[in-house]
């Protein structure tokens, strides 16, 4: 039980440290760096992994966190009005594959 709570503490074996994971399927290139409602409610994002889908078509998955936890639907909505953005999806990264 204490090695547990220690993995826990330091964040060992998890994929993702705290925030959220996001998965955005878009018919562009879909760049954190290079998106202005990205900028204005995440204070960081990193890209996870990335692969094509078919008809033109990438899935991006990324880390993302934000200053407080009310700005996540706000980055959800400002993404889905993004011509070529077809899908976000938000999930908590907490507890996401422990150990």
């Amino acid at each position: 039980m204490r090695n547990g709570f220690l993995l826990k503490r330091v964040n060992f074996g998890s994929i993702v440290k705290g925030g959220y994971l996001v998965t955005v399927i878009a018919g562009t290139n879909f760049s954190p760096e290079n998106n202005t409602a990205w900028k204005e409610t995440t204070k960081d994002a990193r890209l996870l992994h990335m692969k094509t889908i078919g008809g033109g078509m990438k899935e991006y998955t990324l880390n993302a966190f934000f200053d407080n936890k009310e700005k996540a639907h706000m980055f959800v909505v400002a993404l889905e009005k993004i011509p070529g953005i077809e899908q976000v999806d938000l999930m908590s990264g907490d507890n996401v594959v422990e150990y």
